[in-house]
C-alpha cells in the first residue's frame, strides 16, 4: 500500500529545489531510486514481448517457447515483487526526507532573514500595527502617526521590489472596503 505521505514527497521536493534549497544526496539518490522503482516491472515486460515476437519468426519453436514460458515466469514474480519494491522506495525516500528536515530548516530560515535584512523589514516592524489582535477593529482613525508611516514604508518597499509595478489588487481593495465601513 501507499504512504499517503508520498504523493506529499514529489511538489515538497519540487518546492524546495525550486526555492534553492540544498535536499542532500541521500534525498536525491532516494529519490532516483523511487524514480525507478517506477519503472522496475519494465525490463520484465520487455522481455516477455521480445520473446512473443522471435516466437512468432521462431524456427525452432521449442526452444523460443521455452524462452516465452521462462520471461512470463520471470514478469510474473516481478509483479508480485512490485508493490514491495515501491514501497521499500516510497519508505526510504521519506526516511531521507525526514532526516534532512532540520537542513531544511535552517536553510529557510537563513533565506528569509536575509529577505527581512535586505528591505529592512525588523526596522519597520516594530512601528507596525498588531492585525492578529482579537477584536481589534483597524480603521484609518485607529492608527497612530508612527504606524501609518510603517504601513506606507511598507507599502513603499513592497511596490519598489515588485518589478511589474505596485500591487493593487489585494491590499488597496481590502483595506480600502475596511476602512470604508
Amino acid at each position: 500500500m501507499t504512504n499517503p505521505l508520498f504523493n506529499q514527497s514529489r511538489p515538497l521536493i519540487t518546492g524546495l529545489a525550486q526555492a534553492g534549497i540544498d535536499l542532500g544526496e541521500d534525498v536525491l539518490a532516494a529519490r532516483k531510486a523511487q524514480q525507478d522503482a517506477l519503472t522496475f516491472l519494465a525490463p520484465y515486460t520487455a522481455a516477455v514481448n521480445t520473446a512473443v515476437a522471435d516466437l512468432r519468426s521462431a524456427t525452432d519453436f521449442r526452444k523460443r517457447s521455452d524462452s516465452l514460458v521462462k520471461a512470463t515466469a520471470n514478469l510474473q514474480a516481478a509483479q508480485a515483487s512490485n508493490q514491495t519494491v515501491q514501497t521499500a522506495a516510497e519508505s526510504n525516500l521519506l526516511d531521507a526526507i525526514n532526516a534532512n528536515v532540520g537542513n531544511y530548516d535552517g536553510q529557510l530560515v537563513s533565506m528569509f532573514d536575509g529577505i527581512v535584512d535586505e528591505h529592512r523589514l525588523n526596522l519597520l516592524a516594530r512601528s507596525l500595527p498588531d492585525f492578529t489582535a482579537d477584536g481589534m477593529q483597524l480603521g484609518v482613525l485607529s492608527l497612530n502617526s508612527t504606524q501609518a508611516a510603517a504601513v506606507l514604508a511598507w507599502k513603499r518597499r513592497r511596490s519598489s521590489s515588485n518589478r511589474s509595478g505596485p500591487r493593487t489588487s489585494g491590499w488597496r481593495r481590502s483595506r480600502a472596503t475596511h476602512w470604508a465601513r
